[in-house]
């Protein structure tokens, strides 16, 4: 990548195809198309790699939606570790690069959860602890901690330890503003570079009670909660 900061989005193509493009992220120059979707297909960008590198994105074909990365060293698209869902999988990479969280329908249950895959995928997924119906996963800035969506719409932590293997501890729940309902269909949630502090995208019709559009509200002492609710030993 240049020295610019990029942004990918998903304009509709002068094909009419909902491709992914990208632009400078100050909205300057014109947007550059990085994906040419199948007839009936569309491509809906999920996070970029530490290095910029790399972008995780799904491809939407009727009911089945499927994860795939793009390379921006040769623009090529291939399919991530076998997920397949008729969810949108909301991938992150985690902050070194290695590995990627996602949610996705569970083959018995059918309900939706979370998996873990290294990054290049090796196969083999390990699935986050908690009751089903999770979703919109995103690491915390040093890796060490997974935040998601339970039912509910409220906010859930759970450690992860990746050294010598993977491993998670037990999920923790607590509340946010405009909690409500099962939780978005796309993540509306974000962690602070320091880890101190969130910003969450609430809906218009919330518990905050009625706005006149989407807002970002910043929340402060999450962590002052958690300690509360989890005293460390």
């Amino acid at each position: 990548m240049d020295g610019q900061q990029r942004s990918a989005c998903v304009p509709v193509g002068p094909r009419g195809d909902l491709a992914i493009f990208w632009q400078h992220a100050d909205g300057s120059g014109t947007p550059e198309r990085l994906t040419r979707p199948e007839p009936g297909q569309s491509h809906l960008p999920n996070a970029w790699s530490p290095t910029g590198d790399t972008l995780l994105f799904s491809r939407s074909n009727g009911a089945s939606i499927s994860l795939w990365t793009l390379s921006l060293r040769d623009r090529e698209a291939a399919p991530f570790g076998g997920v397949q869902s008729s969810n949108q999988p909301n991938a992150s990479f985690s902050p070194d690069g290695r590995w990627v969280a996602y949610n996705s329908n569970d083959t018995e249950t059918r309900a939706n959860e979370i998996f873990v895959q290294r990054s290049p995928s090796t196969g083999a997924k390990y699935q986050v602890p908690g009751p089903p119906g999770k979703a919109n996963p995103f690491w915390s800035p040093d890796g060490n901690e997974l935040y998601y969506t339970p039912v509910g719409g409220s906010l859930s932590i759970v450690g992860v330890r990746r050294e010598p293997s993977l491993t998670f501890g037990n999920p923790t729940t607590v509340s946010r503003p405009g909690a409500t309902g099962l939780g978005p269909t796309f993540r509306n949630q974000d962690v602070a570079p320091d880890g101190k502090r969130f910003v969450i995208v609430v809906d218009d019709v919330s518990e905050l009670g009625a706005m006149p559009g989407a807002q970002i509200h910043v929340v402060l002492n999450w962590f002052e909660e958690l300690k509360r609710l989890v005293p460390t030993k």
